[in-house]
């Protein structure tokens, strides 16, 4: 057998047992029950009954979302939890494809289903990944519906692109940063269809609450989600939690977190001025900045990182950079590793190595994907067609 098949049928092998590793996660987790689905499960609930799900004693966690996010949970309710926590773990899973679909395409990858066996088991075998089907976080919903938004917007598709990136923020309010990326791209018109969808939502659950309870969220809840205290918590892989496991003051934890967030945030914006990124660059950047700088950056939340993966991984590939290859798999390593007992490293910046991967995979997303990547001939054409219309 020639070396090339041998790498093609270990590829396929890996493929399948992912696909199994999937059909298995799905089966345990209808047994059981998935944690923050309850949550959004519970709060549909209230919404239909008309309680307010902040006050619901019941919920796992409580809801930590604008209660406009539970609106779209409550189709779920026709069926019972139990049919209701697979079907949402069945939306999940295929969204992991639909979102690999639609990075492939954006990047008008030929081999496409070359591709998809190469990058499933990447994907499906880090532990963020598990991490956001055994919670029932809904991460590969969202994930799905931005990327699919962002490939609108660079097809100057700025109507569907905005109602579904609203969408998307309001599924995962944590996404708001990235309106940053269509600020920056001055798309005016975009950013209203997005900020119209919202508040058509947002509309809607006033209706039937009325202001208060977005008063209650922003003055009550906000607050005590912005607290620097628990932060530490070794699940937390930011720039928060870096900086919690090694300062135990509390006020200058926070101050030393904000600055360090605030002035990564003000740096990439100005590097992507500067440099001129493309569409797919800018984006790919703002997505580990996203990551780094919540203050709740739950390893769940390194998913979100599949497109920065996926877009160098390739680059480096058709550039032969077996070097940065390297570097890159080094920080899909410590994103994906898991540490079962936290509790028992003596040494605590091992506690961090989520951290350390996201900061690797920023640095080669702002040295390696300005003017020269691979992809500024189309990103340049479809800025052309853009600027008429924004």
């Amino acid at each position: 057998m020639e070396k090339s098949q041998l790498v093609r049928w270990s590829i396929m092998l890996l493929f399948l047992i992912s696909i199994l590793y999937l059909g298995e996660a799905v089966a345990s987790i209808s047994l059981g029950k998935a944690p923050d689905f309850t949550v959004f499960y519970g709060t549909a609930r209230n919404i239909l009954n008309g309680t307010n799900p902040y006050e619901d004693p019941t919920l796992f966690t409580g809801l930590g979302y604008p209660i406009v996010t539970g609106l779209g949970y409550v189709p779920f309710l026709l069926f019972p939890y139990t049919a209701a926590q697979t079907l949402f773990t069945v939306l999940s899973i295929v969204s992991i494809f639909l979102s690999l679909y639609v990075i492939l395409k954006h990047l008008q990858v030929k081999s496409l289903s070359f591709a998809v066996l190469l990058f499933t088991p990447f994907i499906v075998f880090s532990f963020p990944t598990q991490f956001t089907l055994g919670m029932g976080q809904s991460n590969f919903l969202a994930y799905a519906i931005l990327l699919y938004s962002f490939h609108l917007f660079t097809q100057k598709k700025l109507y569907k692109g905005g109602i579904l990136f609203g969408i998307a923020v309001i599924i995962k309010p944590l996404f708001i940063v990235l309106t940053l990326f269509f600020l920056l791209r001055k798309s005016w018109k975009f950013l209203f269809v997005t900020s119209s969808t919202v508040c058509i939502f947002v509309g809607i659950t006033i209706l039937s609450y009325g202001i208060t309870i977005y008063i209650y969220y922003l003055t009550e809840l906000i607050p005590h989600l912005l607290k620097i205290s628990g932060r530490e918590v070794y699940y937390n892989q930011g720039i928060t939690g870096f900086v919690a496991r090694l300062i135990p003051d509390l006020a200058v934890r926070k101050m030393t977190a904000n600055i360090i967030s605030l002035s990564l945030l003000f740096f990439s914006l100005v590097w992507m001025r500067m440099r001129r990124f493309s569409d797919t660059a800018a984006f790919n950047l703002l997505l580990v900045v996203l990551v780094l700088v919540d203050s709740l950056a739950w390893q769940h939340h390194f998913v979100f990182l599949i497109f920065p993966f996926i877009t160098l991984s390739m680059r480096f590939w058709r550039q032969k950079n077996y070097t940065f290859l390297g570097v890159l798999f080094f920080s899909y390593l410590l994103i994906s590793i898991n540490i079962e007992l936290p509790q028992k490293i003596a040494f605590i910046p091992f506690l961090s190595h989520g951290f350390y991967g996201a900061v690797l995979l920023l640095t080669l997303a702002l040295f390696s994907l300005g003017e020269s990547e691979p992809f500024k001939k189309m990103s340049r054409t479809n800025n052309a067609r853009l600027n008429y219309n924004r």
